[in-house]
């Protein structure tokens, strides 16, 4: 993180104080088996055979990678995911290791729950059983602190993995001599303290999103799970209407107040409370959601959503409007927006809707000069590379647009002037009767189809599609 070495002389005792680095998970954990974690045999057989031996190896492992394994299914994922997350944060392991001299502490343990971002439910908990600050909560032991935490097994398991972010482990107390003269220290440390602070805001959000690996299996359990605990049974109808997790498109305040006989007010409270304040931070897999439809932008939208499932990242078809509608509520910019034109949804950048333009406007110049056009020719004409991919998207979008091949390479758009059409006319004027191939031989005679390609299977198409009563004049 951000280190700050204060050296103190007080009382007679000599204090060295600390920020934590920025690994949260000691090495001495890192290192043991995957055994530790008692997974059932299928999924201890499949981590074996992968090369997966250690927590270090296993934490390095996305869903997606551990899903690659063979044999290894959703539900072992969950085991998995389950079994790490209560290793990680559960008391009942001995105490780690922690490789720091005689007389330093971490200053963290003078701070309040508040600074260290321990959530509000959490602090409450904790007060109600007595335990008033970190300090106080460091020199209890785990056991009695879980006790405290009887009615929510679910804030238990992640307040060691809050606490990790500052190197601070239950049962692990700062040293005697910073017992003796606690208040002392905080005096003393709080420049120091409230210089560091206000840096530390951004990395304790993402150290906690690292920390609480996401034991969700689909996006939807995840944002579900956003919702707080306590009000999520009356309030998430309500959230997943207005952010469209109902598999919908999403609504407004006011669709969703008269949906659910509420006031717009009202609603808009219910979204802004019950959504957890880190919801996206920890959001692993609307994250890699993300990212996956911003590396396969320009495409279209409901070719990404089947995709999305079948990474095994969604349980069922989501709409991408929904899904860039609660990127945005959790104040992550996607890169990428969902668009309609002709009717036709695609998810794409900013920058690839000019590169779009720039293709249409390439398309029916080529049509313009040459009569037709294929997919190729445009592709080279653009400013910068594209794939086949993004061709078959421009095309798409162009609802004018006439396929001349069965291979979709080739194709005819109206514009003001072809020079097939004219050419071809010239032609049957002069011979009552012609066959198709000395018709396309008079045709590329012309001038302005010197350099031009013209198979003759597409020059068929276009004589059926440009002069349909032409057919019994040229024998195609």
């Amino acid at each position: 993180m951000y280190p700050s070495y204060v050296l103190l002389i007080m009382r007679g005792c000599i204090a060295h104080a600390w920020w934590p680095p920025g690994e949260a998970t000691p090495d001495c954990i890192l290192d043991q088996s995957v055994e530790v974690l008692e997974l059932n045999a299928r999924s201890s057989t499949c981590l074996s055979n992968a090369g997966i031996r250690t927590i270090r190896d296993l934490l390095r492992q996305s869903d997606y990678d551990l899903l690659h394994i063979k044999n290894l299914g959703r539900k072992s994922l969950r085991e998995i995911r389950e079994k790490l997350a209560v290793f990680q944060c559960e008391g009942g392991l001995p105490p780690p290791e922690i490789h720091i001299e005689p007389g330093w502490f971490p200053l963290a343990a003078l701070l309040s729950f508040e600074a260290l971002g321990i959530p509000t439910k959490t602090t409450r908990i904790l007060r109600q059983a007595g335990v008033d600050d970190v300090h106080d909560l460091l020199i209890r032991s785990p056991s009695e602190i879980q006790e405290a935490f009887l009615s929510d097994s679910r804030a238990w398991r992640k307040l060691p993995a809050q606490l990790a972010c500052f190197r601070l482990f239950l049962g692990t107390p700062p040293p005697s001599f910073v017992t003796a003269y606690l208040q002392s220290f905080r005096s003393a440390f709080r420049g120091d303290i409230e210089s560091a602070l206000p840096h530390l805001g951004r990395t304790l959000s993402v150290a906690l999103a690292r920390s609480q690996r996401s034991t969700a299996a689909y996006l939807e359990e995840e944002l579900e799970f956003s919702v707080r605990e306590e009000g999520r049974e009356r309030h998430l109808p309500i959230i997943r209407k207005l952010l469209g997790w109902d598999g919908g498109t999403g609504t407004t305040f006011e669709g969703a107040a008269r949906e659910f006989g509420l006031t717009r007010e009202r609603v808009r409270q219910i979204a802004r409370a019950w959504i957890s304040r880190f919801a996206g931070e920890k959001a692993v897999l609307l994250h890699r959601a993300i990212r996956f439809i911003a590396r396969r932008a320009p495409a279209m939208a409901n070719e990404l959503e089947a995709a999305l499932v079948h990474e095994g990242i969604m349980r069922t078809p989501f709409r991408l409007e929904s899904l860039w509608a609660t990127a945005c509520w959790f104040d992550i910019n996607p890169c990428w927006a969902v668009h309609q034109w002709n009717g036709v949804r695609f998810v794409a950048k900013t920058t690839d809707l000019e590169a779009i333009r720039n293709f249409h406007v390439e398309a029916r110049r080529g049509v313009s000069r040459f009569g037709v056009t294929n997919k190729a020719y445009v592709m080279a004409g653009l400013p910068v590379e594209a794939s086949a991919g993004f061709a078959d998207l421009c095309c798409s979008l162009l609802e004018d647009l006439h396929w001349l091949d069965d291979q979709h390479e080739w194709f005819w758009l109206p514009t003001a002037r072809n020079p097939i059409e004219k050419r071809l006319a010239k032609v049957l004027r002069a011979v009552p009767q012609v066959s198709i191939e000395v018709a396309r031989a008079g045709v590329l005679r012309d001038r302005h189809m010197d350099g031009a390609d013209l198979p003759v299977e597409v020059f068929r198409s276009l004589c059926g599609l440009l002069c349909p009563g032409a057919t019994s004049k040229v024998r195609i």
